[in-house]
């Protein structure tokens, strides 16, 4: 690993690993390492970068190979992750990329466990589909299967959709612009549909990161959502609220084989609904190209 005097990393979770392996202290490795444990515990949750001259310290003091904090320090790498977290199995559950980011780098023995166990559901899905096949096909796969056909049959691409979200979207605005696209659908959903949002702690919320509760018409969100991802689950439940009967209907249309590859098509239109409410089509490719594809400035509008 090259190292440079003036080059500044985030690598907490693995320096963290390294004391763990040391059985070390925060203050006894700080104390080694001539700085503070604050200093140190800031580093560990990468709210600190640490830098060339402090790489070199460890190395020094501990002799270990620097290239071990390098790029790509485990086996499973951001790409592998978001490609399956992007398999319909987890559809309805969007994982940031942030966190898929935080858990490759922080969580590398635990990502690669979730990446074979992935793999091993994966071959374990191809071999039922090629004995099916070999059996007569008289197994049409799984719901999963059947939706993501439908959907990449039409180019995932819905008009009745994006029109429904356009409107929504300008009906929200016209409201209040000054507000957040969150707080405007929470509004939204309190005044037209007698519905409240929550966000409550990960004690109380345990494995779930958002839950309806039809009975006291309340939508519980987890505090460990970020923005992005809290903003989605709020649009989602906006497009479940509002336009329902059009959702049943594109559904029912596509005439899917049972009850639950209907629901599961159910929830990816309502996902496309939800993201055509965030990021209405003419309005986002406007920006887009006025601004010439800033990343930053699309991520800043549209949330």
């Amino acid at each position: 690993m090259e190292v440079t005097a003036d080059r500044k990393l985030f690598l907490g979770g693995r320096l963290k690993r390294l004391r763990r392996d040391l059985a070390l202290t925060q203050t006894a490795m700080a104390g080694d390492l001539g700085v503070s444990p604050s200093y140190l515990n800031h580093i560990e949750r990468n709210q600190r970068p640490v830098s060339a001259q402090l790489l070199l310290r460890l190395a020094d003091t501990y002799d270990v190979d620097l290239r071990t904090f390098g790029p790509s320090g485990g086996p499973a790498t951001e790409s592998e992750l978001a490609e399956a977290f992007a398999d319909p199995l987890f559809q309805g559950l969007p994982v940031p990329r942030h966190e898929i980011v935080q858990m490759a780098e922080d969580q590398p023995a635990a990502a690669d466990a979730l990446l074979r166990l992935y793999r091993a559901f994966a071959d374990r899905r191809a071999r039922d589909r090629a004995e099916a096949d070999v059996a007569g096909g008289a197994d049409d796969g799984s719901p999963a299967d059947w939706v993501r056909e439908y959907v990449q049959g039409r180019r995932n691409h819905f008009p009745e959709l994006d029109a429904l979200g356009e409107t929504l979207a300008d009906a929200l605005s016209s409201e209040t612009p000054a507000e957040s696209f969150e707080t405007r659908a929470r509004t939204r959903l309190l005044s037209r549909h007698g519905l409240s949002v929550r966000t409550l702690p990960v004690e109380v919320m345990v494995e779930w990161t958002r839950r309806y509760d039809p009975h006291r018409k309340r939508l519980l969100l987890s505090e460990t959502l970020g923005p992005s991802s809290r903003a989605f689950a709020v649009a989602f439940q906006l497009a479940l609220s509002e336009h329902d009967a059009e959702l049943t209907a594109l559904t029912d249309s596509a005439a899917p084989p049972d009850e639950p590859t209907r629901r599961l098509l159910k929830v990816s239109l309502t996902n496309t609904l939800a993201a055509a409410i965030l990021m209405p089509y003419a309005a986002f490719q406007q920006t887009a190209e006025a601004t010439g594809y800033d990343l930053a400035r699309l991520q800043a509008r549209f949330g």
